[in-house]
Order: C-alpha cells, then sequence, then structure tokens
C-alpha cells in the first residue's frame, strides 16, 4: 500500500468519523431520554470532539511540532471545558 492510499483510507475515516458524530448530534434528542441540561451538555462535547479532529487532520496540527500540538489540544480543553461548564452552571 503507498504512501496516498494511506492518506486517502485516514481522510475516509476521519470523514466518516466527523459524519457519524454529526448524525449522533442529529438523532440524540429523539434516541436518549436525557433531560434538556443533560442533552446539552452531550451536544457541547461531541461539537467539540468534532473541533479537535478538525483541527488536528484538516488544519495539520497533528503533524506539528509538540509544543504547538500540546497548545491546540489544550486550547480545545480549555474552550471545550469552559463552555460546558458555563452551560452546566450558568
Amino acid at each position: 500500500m503507498t504512501m496516498t492510499n494511506l492518506n486517502h483510507n485516514k481522510l475516509l475515516w476521519v470523514l466518516v468519523t466527523l459524519l457519524s458524530l454529526t448524525a449522533l448530534s442529529w438523532a440524540a434528542p429523539q434516541l436518549l431520554p436525557l433531560s434538556s441540561k443533560a442533552l446539552g451538555a452531550l451536544l457541547i462535547l461531541l461539537a467539540f470532539m468534532k473541533v479537535r479532529i478538525i483541527i488536528l487532520h484538516f488544519m495539520e496540527a497533528g503533524s506539528a511540532h509538540p509544543p504547538l500540538r500540546r497548545a491546540f489540544e489544550a486550547w480545545v480543553a480549555i474552550a471545550g471545558g469552559g463552555t460546558l461548564l458555563l452551560y452546566l452552571y450558568l
């Protein structure tokens, strides 16, 4: 298998993952008997999972120098956690 095929397969799996997370976001209100607060928290978590995937694969932070990658990872964790905490407690 050539490097082009490996990159193509990786891109395919990234896209399938993003589409699956989006479908789960759409279907969650009908499939999961959660309170509105818990459902909102789940949707925020799914959104930040997609943000992380997009940053790592499409902005190519996954192949960046380790300090830059850690900065991106920290931003996702802080922004996602902060958004979730603000949503849950305000």
